[in-house]
């Protein structure tokens, strides 16, 4: 389930300093999520992955479901870096470097399954009490890097704010998640992507424009 970045991991900003056992802990977390998934995946086999006790996993994360929730911030971390290094660096239109970061997500989004994780681990927040704030402060931290992202790559060319595009992109990339995840035919998530692609290109033209 990865998401493939030229930047080299980052770990969490809100982590720096954390100690090393930290770092090894999400790693070997990541590592474990991707290998068996995220109901196959103990925090005992992450503790052995990582070479400490279970005790300490659970001393700095509490439990499995924040755990996967940092570990779900990290990789959208990476993506969202790799995204602004591609659309903003190289210059260009707003539309221009709207594209190039659609291309870059969507590209990340067919490579693996974490889109998928991602919209499932929020279904079972529906019926989780214990997995509903920590799918809470996921959504709150992702939406805040949205608008940061959607900021730096598009200016104020969206006919409509910056916090509403971020809440508009995350329920199209959330929609297509679970339709990934329940459709057997891949095809319709991908006519998903390349419709909201043309939306997104109409909006940021001056005929999309009101």
């Amino acid at each position: 389930m990865p998401i493939t970045s030229s930047v080299s991991p980052a770990g969490d900003p809100a982590r720096s300093g954390a100690p090393d056992s930290v770092c090894r802990i999400l790693d070997a977390a990541e590592h474990c999520f991707r290998t068996t998934g995220y109901e196959g995946t103990s925090v005992r086999a992450i503790a052995e992955s990582a070479g400490v006790s279970k005790s300490l996993v659970l001393y700095h994360f509490v439990c499995k479901e924040r755990l996967f929730v940092d570990v779900q911030l990290r990789l959208y971390q990476r993506l969202t870096e790799a995204v602004e290094a591609v659309a903003v660096e190289r210059g260009g239109t707003p539309a221009e470097r709207a594209m190039r970061a659609l291309d870059t997500l969507f590209a990340a989004m067919r490579g693996g399954d974490d889109f998928v994780d991602h919209t499932l681990l929020g279904v079972r927040a529906l019926a989780s009490p214990n997995l509903r704030p920590h799918v809470a402060r996921m959504r709150d931290e992702l939406h805040a890097r949205l608008v940061r992202t959607i900021t730096r790559i598009v200016g104020d060319a969206l006919p409509m704010t910056v916090d509403v595009a971020a809440d508009v992109l995350s329920a199209a990339l959330t929609g297509i998640g679970l339709q990934a995840a329940l459709d057997i035919d891949p095809r319709h998530a991908e006519r998903a992507m390349i419709g909201l692609r043309t939306f997104i290109a109409a909006a940021l033209t001056d005929g999309g424009r009101r």
